[in-house]
């Protein structure tokens, strides 16, 4: 179809289109006033590794090695020890994004709305984002995100006891001051219900009149008596407009 064959149809089934177009802007507006407001915080967390014993220092002053203690599975253990910062943190971000994590976050009094991203890059920092519906939720929410993690590094080594050697640890390194509002989720509810109104009223439009058209090409057949009886010129017959209520009530002239 052509776009100004497109533009006709819509300027001759105006009175489909305008509801159309007045109802879609009450959708949106209606939706978007009834959506809640979301904050998020976000702030990130670097994995190191510390000791947790004083050690011996030696004569040069370095701290005595550590020793690795197991507990559990010396495989995992091993495995575990073989992890770099990265490959940790990434271990770390799995784990919260399971429903174990998350239940547990819920319990602790933490934003069922959460997400600890991956590091990006070769450094052993997550990213840690809590949303609410009100700033003062995203930052509690945040603070118990961030102890939630904290929680998850000591698990992921208890499990293999790996706390006795060099063990992780998370430490803050961005730490956010306050919650940010987020826009994003009211303009895709807008743009949404918007596209939904333009093709449903475009549909109508369209339909609506390809109807018409299919009818005002039946019709003529449908008349030769009435046309034969009433003596109306074939060719004021070919200029009807039958979908014209004054031309369907205009009396016939002979």
């Amino acid at each position: 179809m052509e776009f100004w064959t497109a533009v006709a149809i819509l300027r001759r089934r105006w009175y489909i289109v305008v509801p159309g177009v007045l109802l879609t802007v009450l959708a949106a507006v209606g939706l978007v006033g009834q959506m809640k407001p979301v904050y998020q915080a976000t702030g990130s967390m670097v994995l190191l590794q510390t000791r947790t014993d004083s050690g011996n220092p030696s004569a040069t002053g370095t701290p005595a090695a550590p020793e690795v203690t197991t507990t559990l599975d010396p495989a995992k253990l091993n495995a575990m020890n073989q992890l770099g910062g990265v490959q940790f943190a990434n271990l770390v971000a799995q784990a919260a994004s399971g429903s174990t994590f998350r239940d547990n976050l819920v319990a602790s009094g933490g934003s069922p709305t959460f997400e600890v991203k991956p590091p990006f890059g070769d450094l052993p920092v997550v990213t840690l984002t809590s949303s609410e519906t009100s700033p003062t939720g995203a930052m509690e929410g945040y603070r118990h995100l961030v102890e939630a993690v904290q929680r998850e590094i000591v698990d992921q080594q208890e499990k293999v006891g790996r706390l006795g050697a060099l063990p992780w640890e998370g430490f803050e390194s961005i730490t956010p001051t306050e919650a940010t509002p987020q826009g994003g989720a009211r303009t895709k509810a807008m743009i949404m219900v918007v596209a939904v109104g333009a093709l449903l009223t475009l549909g109508e439009a369209f339909i609506v009149d390809s109807m018409a058209n299919a009818r005002k090409r039946r019709r003529p057949q449908g008349m030769v008596t009435l046309i034969s009886n009433s003596w109306t010129p074939l060719d004021d017959v070919a200029e009807l407009d039958f979908d014209d209520p004054e031309a369907r009530g205009r009396p016939a002239t002979r």
